[in-house]
């Protein structure tokens, strides 16, 4: 609401999603170009045009370099915690709803997880994200596994789970002979205790990331414009600030994030051989 803030107008842009229910192309497993993008709100792009959000620009500088358009497939679910971002690239490439050619994620906190839960009028089974600083759950059964799993977990627990959900989808990607990076942007949400000391998910990626994944793991995280002090290399190409909604990062962040993760991806030898193959 503060009139400093608003970036877009209601009418600026629509969410569009595909049959599968993402916002994102159709499937399609005969195009000559499939680069996967996975993550949660930040890779939906919510409050955003897709048009600026950081797997389309990271789409627009491959395009440039093979000379080609690329089109956008994209499975970025709002709210996701790595469990399910991870779930989610698993189902799409086993069961080749889309068989990428590379796969790029950007991940939230550890401290978000997949919860099982009964729905007591149906007595169905489900799951529902866990996230730790919210709290807006409707159904009772959520609530009550929202709460009692705040009294129980540490961040030290989540981050080892949070380790062996990326070691499996490294090792099943490379399985298959499909190239992955991923980063985070969790640079402000302080959760963990290591050596008595707090540290973000981001600098544990860099600091204790397993051997398995430390390879695909790209130093480099999406930084708020708004968040106090920018680095160097940070370009502000648009007007806006700030996404829609007023809660997520605007153009300028997405842009930067992906021209930073293009720059240390693009000398990768299995993403050079794919960029020469597109061109071809």
């Amino acid at each position: 609401k503060d009139p400093r803030k608003i970036t877009y107008d209601l009418e600026d842009f629509d969410y569009k999603r595909n049959s599968y229910g993402f916002r994102s192309s159709e499937f399609d497993n005969n195009d000559p170009v499939k680069i996967l993008y996975a993550g949660c709100s930040y890779t939906e792009g919510v409050g955003i045009p897709q048009e600026h959000m950081w797997g389309s620009f990271l789409n627009d500088r491959f395009s440039e370099q093979i000379g080609k358009p690329i089109n956008f497939y994209n499975i970025g679910v709002g709210g996701a915690s790595i469990d399910a971002i991870v779930r989610y690239i698993y189902i799409t490439v086993k069961k080749q709803i889309f068989k990428p050619d590379a796969v790029f994620a950007l991940f939230p906190s550890c401290m978000r997880t997949e919860i099982p839960f009964t729905i007591q009028e149906s007595g169905n089974f489900a799951m529902y994200d866990f996230i730790p600083n919210f709290n807006g759950y409707t159904l009772p059964e959520i609530r009550l596994t929202h709460d009692k799993h705040i009294k129980s977990i540490t961040g030290i627990q989540r981050l080892h789970d949070a380790f062996k959900s990326l070691v499996f989808i490294t090792e099943f990607l490379t399985l298959n002979g499909i190239p992955f990076y991923f980063s985070t942007w969790d640079d402000q949400c302080s959760d963990i205790q290591v050596d008595k000391k707090i540290i973000t998910f981001y600098e544990a990626l860099r600091t204790y990331c397993p051997s398995a994944v430390r390879d695909h793991f790209v130093d480099v995280n999406m930084i708020y414009q708004f968040a106090g002090m920018l680095p160097p290399w940070f370009e502000r190409k648009f007007p806006h600030n700030i996404g829609r909604d007023g809660a997520h990062p605007g153009p300028n962040d997405n842009w930067n994030f992906a021209k930073q993760l293009h720059s240390h991806v693009s000398n990768k030898d299995d993403i050079k051989a794919l960029i020469e193959k597109w061109k071809s």
